[in-house]
């Protein structure tokens, strides 16, 4: 999805290089309070849970709660079992149902790449030259498997679009990365519940041998995040066959942009200086169509 540059929703912004190159990354609003972005999904995303109305039969002057099933009478026992037949289906519905999502329509404040509207502003940005992230990210993009991992699912497409060795076996005799392997920073359990930090985003990424320089947003300006984004999303590899060695990833505020949830993760996949968007190539691509 295309999104304005000149918004101010963006979190952060990490650019990615092979050593021995810097790396830069922007906060273009101060922090969460609690700098932990990803615990939203203690509060959005699916809610399953059900609620159930227990509720007793009168007989006569009796309650039923109070009878055993010896103490019934054969015709007050067949009530009984009609009246739990009756209950069963709306039970077995709230339990075989739950609430759940199949994508959510993405907010007018966004542009769907695929839309109309979002290929000719694609369009526009392989005119002006803005391209030069996007065909290395796009080969490696893919959907975060757990619905918290849009921070390792980011750094798992821009480490294998900037071809870096894990040096461990993915399967069998093949070396790739996947998300189990960014471990070194925080547990991989912990990070299914509660997601990652900024901080702790750029500590995976050096763990893995990357150049990171993490600027915050109390430290920089709208006009040094477009800079940024300029730099990495216009300027071509030395060659037409050489791969880019800077990448950007920015970490936002979801309800900045019309979005449910809150902080997220997302690699910047292209820019277009006519009308002043980004591409966010979105990893939790089951939420937004």
């Amino acid at each position: 999805m295309f999104f304005s540059a000149g918004k101010t929703a963006i979190l952060a912004v990490l650019s990615f290089y092979s050593p021995p190159s810097s790396t830069r990354c922007f906060f273009l609003l101060p922090p969460l309070d609690d700098e932990t972005p990803h615990r939203r999904r203690r509060r959005t995303s699916f809610i399953t849970a059900t609620t159930t109305t227990m509720s007793s039969i009168s007989v006569g002057e009796n309650n039923m709660k109070s009878l055993t099933k010896e103490d019934l009478t054969p015709q007050q026992q067949h009530q009984q079992q009609r009246q739990q037949q009756q209950n069963q289906p709306q039970q077995n519905q709230q339990r075989d149902f739950p609430r759940t999502f199949y994508r959510r329509k993405l907010p007018s404040t966004l542009i769907s790449f695929s839309s109309p509207e979002g290929r000719q502003v694609f369009q526009s940005a392989v005119a002006n030259g803005g391209v030069a992230s996007f065909f290395s990210l796009i080969e490696q993009l893919q959907t975060q498997p757990e619905p918290a991992y849009c921070g390792l699912t980011t750094l798992v497409v821009i480490l294998n679009a900037l071809a870096v060795d894990p040096r461990r076996s993915w399967k069998g005799p093949w070396r790739w990365y996947e998300e189990s392997m960014l471990n070194c920073c925080i547990d991989i359990e912990t990070v299914k519940q509660t997601g990652i930090t900024f901080t702790t985003f750029a500590c995976l990424a050096k763990c893995q041998g990357l150049d990171v320089n993490a600027t915050y947003a109390s430290d920089s300006t709208l006009q040094d995040f477009r800079r940024t984004v300029k730099e990495t999303c216009t300027n071509s590899p030395p060659s037409q066959t050489s791969q880019p060695t800077s990448f950007l990833a920015v970490s936002y505020s979801r309800k900045m942009v019309g979005q449910t949830g809150s902080g997220h993760f997302s690699p910047i996949g292209a820019y277009d200086e006519a009308s002043d968007n980004v591409l966010l190539l979105d990893t939790a691509r089951f939420k937004y169509g």
